[in-house]
């Protein structure tokens, strides 16, 4: 062992004075480490040591020696003999989904613990080594299988396979298409049936059972296997005998046991559609409200490797996306047909059609024009519009609103307008947006949609706020239209209708001389310009003061003169004076900075075709930032603003320098700063880095000659 005697060290009972040391001032310890129980299994070991200085200066030591690292030998016999081989393989008995399996034991010089069932060549399940019977479930009507069984022990030792089976099942009791087969799950009384109907096309299932939902199922399920990437699709044609929970609808199940994860889009005889998913075996389940509709009506799931999509729609066609979320499943599941009737002891029916198990279509290209003109490029992102998405969250307002300007599943998107209205919206711009929704589909609200409009709106104070310019816009945006549209309702403050209105034009007149005396400051973050902007865009289109219009139109025409000076054949220049401006990561989840700068790239166009805006794979909330799902409304084409042709043509030149310096811009408290720091976002959209520019407001001359 190594001496240490002589060393100068610090002790415990001398503090800050250095003394000579010897061994015998060292405590000895002896530590055995049995590294996973001494399981031979171990590839590697790392034994970490510190030394640690405490505040009173006194020096720890440690001295390691001996250091040993060694396989602790069993005292039993290591055994590597393998069971023999388990025989006589047979078959003892089949249905159209199901096969019985028996085989005479294997010997083993220990024990068998286990046996191997194999279909196809492939292991599916085991059995306990008492046991020599198995039962095969989930299989399809009319179809061939080859089984074999091999033994194993405790050691891990493998017999070689028994002998092959080849197993073909019966013809579907129902005559459900091939390969569909059916089967109860769970505690079900009485037991349901399928059966098929080739004049009509349409599939019959009875299901009793307590429900699909908490940690266990009991229903009839008619399912296909399917591995990897697919969908199902059905409409619920009709359901009978059912009371207000019966459930009948597509699923995605892992597996045949009433515990199995598995997701869920279903048809209620009261509660309309509904997505519902278990996202563990024996774990609880949760629950999305779809559209509020009747049979006959359509519903999909989609599985996407571990993203499944849930839809519902009224015509097969035009699809509402009611939930997306990341699920884990095994590579092969069960794709089917689900009736519960939520009665136990009492049978429900449904009836399907159109019923779909297959390949995902190839999407058609979610590309945009490229390069494409205003009006094309225009067209494509009031399409996105429609069609966007947000994982595992409720979609904004403004997708149910641009289909039904476009009369597309009016009652079921009025029901989900109605239940938004509902609820309370902490960030401002959320009431602009709902604000905008009243105005452009109000005149199809029924008066029980009015009175939870107006209910909505009379949860706010549209007073000054200290916060930053996007946000006092929206508030006072929100304010202004309150009193304009409903004269009589009051705020949080007590006021109303022209009150209310003079004071919020008045906060916004405040903002309105600033923006264009100074330029927009913070407004030129994409994010936040975008989200003012919004806010314009309500007042000019649907303010019944034509002097204040005007003043509206001169602060709009001056932002797109700054947006067409930043922007430089599909990049964009902006301030980072912000924590939260454009100088980001792409870690950063809640940033998509193609979506900021649509609106700047719908008229100048770019260098390259957008093909992300409006979606995004990020679980993040999208409260955390105003995603431009918005734009939709500002593209509706009720909208009459259109940007100076002037701003247009800068906004489409590539030839602008930036070689001055901008001082003239503000901060959240409206004081003028000087700012230098400007972020370039580069052609991989929400990648930036950061860089010193000094340029000249090179558009202000324009922005005068303007107003």
């Amino acid at each position: 062992m190594p001496s240490i005697t002589g060393t100068a060290a610090y002790l415990n009972s001398v503090p800050d004075v250095l003394k000579t040391v010897n061994d015998s001032d060292i405590a000895s310890y002896r530590f055995k480490v049995s590294p996973n129980g001494g399981q031979r299994n171990i590839t590697s070991i790392k034994l970490t040591f510190s030394v640690r200085v405490d505040t009173g200066g006194t020096d720890e030591a440690y001295v390691i020696d001996d250091l040993e690292i060694s396989e602790v030998k069993s005292q039993q016999t290591l055994d590597t003999e393998a069971p023999t081989v388990p025989s006589n393989l047979t078959l003892a008995g089949k249905t159209d989904t199901s096969v019985n399996l028996s085989w005479t034991a294997s010997t083993d010089n220990v024990g068998v613990t286990r046996y191997d069932i194999y279909r196809d060549g492939l292991i599916v399940d085991n059995v306990s080594g008492v046991n020599t019977t198995y039962t095969v479930v989930g299989l399809s009507p009319n179809t061939t299988y080859h089984y074999s069984v091999k033994a194993r022990d405790a050691a891990g030792n493998l017999s070689a396979a028994s002998n092959e089976v080849a197993v073909t099942t019966d013809p579907s009791v129902g005559g459900l298409p091939e390969p569909l087969g059916d089967r109860d799950i769970g505690n079900v009384k009485p037991a349901g049936s399928a059966s098929y109907n080739p004049v009509t096309g349409r599939i019959k299932v009875q299901g009793s059972g307590s429900d699909i939902f908490g940690t266990e199922d009991a229903f009839h399920y008619v399912y296909q296997p399917w591995t990897g990437n697919g969908q199902v699709v059905a409409r619920v044609y009709g359901m009978e005998n059912g009371v207000t929970w019966t459930k009948a609808g597509v699923m995605i199940r892992a597996s045949m046991s009433e515990q199995s994860p598995n997701v869920m889009m279903a048809l209620t005889p009261a509660g309309g559609a509904y997505f519902q998913d278990r996202l563990q075996a024996g774990g609880a389940s949760t629950s999305t409200a779809g559209t509020q509709a009747g049979p006959p009506y359509w519903v999909k799931l989609v599985r996407k490797d571990n993203v499944i999509s849930a839809y519902d729609s009224s015509d097969g066609i035009n699809w509402t996306l009611i939930k997306k979320e990341v699920v884990t499943l095994p590579e092969t599941v069960y794709f089917g047909l689900a009736v519960t009737s939520h009665n136990t002891g009492k049978l429900a029916s449904a009836e399907f059609d159109q019923v779909s198990i297959g390949e995902v279509p190839p999407a058609e290209s979610t590309n945009s024009p490229f390069p494409g003109t205003i009006e094309s490029r225009k067209q494509w992102l009031w399409d996105k519009t429609k069609t966007m998405s947000e994982m595992g969250l409720q979609l904004n307002i403004v997708q149910y609103v641009a289909q039904i300007v476009d009369g597309q599943n009016v009652a079921g998107n009025l029901q989900k307008i109605d239940k938004m209205f509902q609820a309370y919206d902490a960030e401002q711009y959320k009431t602009v947006s709902k604000m905008y929704a009243y105005l452009m589909v109000g005149n199809q609200f029924n008066s029980t949609m009015i009175d939870h409009v107006k209910a909505y709106f009379s949860q706010y104070a549209y007073a000054k706020l200290p916060q930053t310019e996007n946000l006092r816009m929206s508030n006072y945006t929100a304010g202004y239209l309150v009193g304009q549209s409903f004269p009589d309702l009051q705020d949080l403050n007590g006021k109303s209708g022209a009150v209310l209105k003079s004071e919020n034009r008045a906060n916004i007149e405040e903002m309105l001389s600033a923006g264009v005396r100074y330029g927009w400051a913070e407004y030129e973050s994409p994010e936040y310009t975008f989200m003012t902007y919004f806010c314009l865009n309500a007042l000019y289109q649907y303010t019944d003061e034509p002097d204040f219009k005007q003043k509206l139109k001169m602060a709009m025409d001056v932002m797109w003169f700054e947006w067409a000076n930043d922007w430089i054949d599909g990049t964009f220049i902006s301030t980072s004076n912000r924590a939260k401006g454009d100088s980001v990561s792409a870690s950063d989840l809640t940033w998509r900075g193609a979506d900021h700068t649509a609106l700047s790239w719908m008229y100048f166009g770019g260098n390259r075709a957008q093909e992300g805006i409006g979606e995004t794979d990020a679980l993040v909330p999208s409260a955390y930032r105003p995603y431009l799902e918005y734009l939709g409304m500002v593209l509706y084409r009720g909208m009459n603003y259109t940007p100076p042709e002037m701003a247009i043509r800068i906004g489409q030149s590539g030839d602008k320098s930036y070689t001055s310096r901008k001082t003239n811009l503000q901060n959240s408290s409206g004081r003028n700063l000087k700012t230098y720091r400007q972020a370039f976002v580069k052609p991989t959209w929400g990648l930036a880095t950061e860089v010193t520019y000094n340029r000249v407001d090179n558009w202000q001359p324009l922005v005068y000659i303007n107003c």
